[in-house]
């Protein structure tokens, strides 16, 4: 099948909104598409055939669809894997190729010298090959325009460990906790998936084991996503999940701090405060100046006290400038410095100097 019949099979798809289907293995394909349904997407064209078209008229054609919203952008950079497959077997018109892609700017000239390898062009060909994880649906939401936030994303997908579910669902985990995602947040999260692939844990323990006297927990981080709000909202089974049974293992005189939308500032005090052994709010902070009045979907700061709060430095909490990244592990410390023993609940990865309970461990029902 041709790049044209994809794209026009894909139009017939993003009409009745079918989500495409993922392989099992994580295999990516140049123009192998999914549906995301309900985005934009490239106005209908005749196909534009590489094989049959000029060089110079096909490099304009991806960069009109470059500028067309994110998925039309995905879509180029497909259409430039396919250009590079078409002409590959002639150096003149793979020369041709490379230097009406410098024209319509979408590499720079030094990228048509050094060749496919070493230059922007294997960005492009990476995030071409990669269409299918960025327009699944459940990645595409949360993307926007830009070649270097998409190649990002799929470096972020490489470095991440698992099988191609589970770095999906990692991938869905970490965008909802950030919300609004840069090329800043995924370099940060690369390089955090670097490291921790380089000192694996020597065997899975339980986070309530070990040196530490747990029973007394002195400061609990929350980082409460979309996701968690919802699963601390549903009907409990016979028993609480782990990260609703904190209570348990906490000093008298200890601290909650939370990370949370305004939208879930139910969730958190219905479900989690109890949980963890607190009984009530007592400070929330916006995190960001509001630039509108409607701040319902607002990061908020929750903090909890029990016992004595002489060491809560309330008056340190600040707005966050508006393009800084928020780092709850840096905000808690600074309301707690003299906290000894730190529990991190909803951790994306084990937090340095904390215990950490990550991902769907925090939803267990057993005690190991």
């Amino acid at each position: 099948m041709n790049l044209g019949s994809l794209i026009r099979q894909h139009e017939n798809e993003e009409r009745v909104e079918t989500p495409a289907a993922v392989p099992a293995s994580g295999t990516l394909s140049a123009g192998t598409v999914g549906s995301t349904g309900g985005h934009e997407y490239v106005e209908s064209v005749n196909p534009v055939l590489p094989g049959k078209t000029d060089p110079a008229a096909f490099a304009a054609h991806i960069a009109g669809c470059v500028r067309s919203g994110v998925r039309a952008e995905i879509h180029a950079y497909v259409l430039v894997v396919d250009g590079l497959r078409a002409y590959e077997g002639d150096p003149t018109l793979s020369e041709r190729f490379l230097r009406a892609l410098v024209v319509e700017n979408l590499i720079p000239k030094r990228s048509a010298r050094l060749g496919l390898d070493k230059s922007k062009v294997s960005m492009l060909r990476k995030i071409g090959n990669s269409a299918e994880l960025l327009l699944d649906y459940r990645i595409f939401k949360y993307l926007r325009p830009g070649r270097s936030l998409l190649y990002h994303v799929v470096l972020l997908y490489e470095a991440l460990p698992g099988t191609h579910a589970e770095r999906i669902s990692l991938l869905v985990a970490l965008f909802e906790s950030e919300g609004q995602v840069s090329r800043r947040f995924l370099i940060d999260q690369i390089k955090r998936a670097e490291i921790a692939a380089q000192h694996p844990k020597a065997e899975e323990r339980d986070p309530w084991q070990g040196e530490t006297t747990f029973e007394s927990f002195d400061l609990i981080l929350g980082t409460v996503g979309p996701r968690e709000a919802r699963r601390l909202s549903e009907d409990p089974a016979d028993r609480l999940p782990r990260c609703q049974r904190v209570h348990e293992h906490i000093s008298e005189d200890s601290v909650f701090v939370g990370i949370a939308r305004l939208a879930d500032l139910m969730a958190v005090e219905s479900k989690l405060l109890p949980g963890c052994g607190f009984g009530a709010i007592s400070r929330v902070f916006l995190l960001r100046e509001p630039v509108e009045p409607n701040v319902t979907d607002a990061q908020v700061i929750v903090v909890a006290m029990r016992g004595n709060s002489d060491r809560v430095r309330l008056n340190d909490c600040e707005w966050l400038p508006p393009d800084a990244r928020l780092d709850p592990v840096a905000l808690a410390l600074r309301l707690f410095p003299d906290a000894k023993n730190k529990l991190h609940l909803f951790a994306h990865a084990d937090t340095a100097g904390w215990c950490s309970i990550v991902g769907e461990a925090n939803w267990s029902l057993s005690d190991v």
